[in-house]
């Protein structure tokens, strides 16, 4: 998904800036993230307990690169620490690659890269995916290297979208159920593939047709409450670990005498909506208002006319 968006997002352009690209995606994740930290800081004293190396590892966001530290501190953030390796290479392949040579030569090299991944990854699952250590566990399924493929299978599925297929809108609601099924079937039924590197392929398509669409599907994500919960997503996910530890279930049967599993999950969910949408409105907005303001106002300075 991210590999999609990225191309999506800068695929017309000519070249990527570097200052700018890194600037909007620090803007875009780190200030809800190093508040997620924060939040997961008081989760530890409550504890009384403090993760020194876990703390240090994910406010740098290299905590998936440490076999046995990839889920310390805040677990949800791992998959951050692979993000940011992603955005590190996005500019360059795109500077360097994308812009310099054709789309049927580096999707060759994108696909290569893919089986060699599937086929060390399988190789290694096979051999060490039944050891007992947390270090070999960790390392084959949060290493960033080993994600990597997947970013840029998103990469070019988004440049053959704007060369190819941006113009084919229509109805793919029964499309998007078929592939939806499989994908589900897959999960619940995984084949010898690793769905690591197998996710990439299954999922693509359905990306692809969603941003197609415009059946059902489509405006019922167009729907306004649909797009703030898509907003507000990003947060949704990154404070799912401190919001629900301070809205535990033994919180909620203490303090409101609600005993029901089920009950007590939606009023979990219910307040991380809350607190998501608060991040969202006072943390999130006004600090990419700011970073666009001052692009803007430094692209005018570099442009007076």
């Amino acid at each position: 998904m991210s590999g999609f968006v990225m191309i999506i997002a800068y695929g017309n352009k000519p070249f990527v800036s570097f200052t700018e690209y890194y600037r909007n995606r620090f803007a875009r994740i780190y200030p809800l993230y190093f508040f997620a930290i924060i939040l997961v800081i008081f989760v530890q004293l409550i504890d009384r307990r403090f993760d020194f190396l876990g703390f240090f590892l994910n406010i740098f966001m290299i905590q998936a690169w440490i076999p046995g530290k990839a889920l310390s501190f805040n677990f949800p953030a791992w998959s951050l620490s692979v993000e940011a390796l992603f955005y590190a290479v996005f500019p360059f392949v795109f500077n360097k690659v994308y812009q310099k040579i054709s789309i049927k030569r580096f999707s060759v090299y994108i696909i290569s890269f893919w089986i060699f991944i599937q086929i060390v990854t399988s190789v290694l699952f096979a051999y060490f995916g039944e050891s007992d250590s947390i270090y070999t566990g960790e390392f084959l399924r949060y290493n960033p290297l080993l994600h990597l493929h997947q970013f840029l299978v998103g990469n070019l599925a988004g440049l053959f979208f704007i060369k190819y297929l941006q113009h084919k809108k229509r109805n793919y609601d029964l499309l998007i159920f078929v592939l939806t099924g499989l994908v589900l079937l897959a999960l619940k039924f995984p084949f010898q593939l690793n769905f690591n590197s197998a996710s990439a392929l299954l999922l693509m398509p359905i990306i692809i047709l969603i941003s197609l669409n415009t059946g059902l599907i489509t405006r019922l994500f167009q729907h306004k409450i649909l797009v703030f919960l898509g907003e507000i997503s990003f947060g949704i996910y990154i404070l799912q670990y401190p919001v629900c530890f301070f809205i535990s279930n033994y919180r909620i049967n203490k303090y409101l005498h609600i005993e029901d599993l089920n009950l007590a999950l939606l009023i979990r969910f219910g307040v991380l909506i809350l607190v998501s949408s608060i991040t969202y409105l006072y943390i999130e907005k006004p600090i990419l208002k700011i970073v666009k303001g001052k692009q803007k106002a430094l692209t005018l300075s570099e442009n007076p006319a």
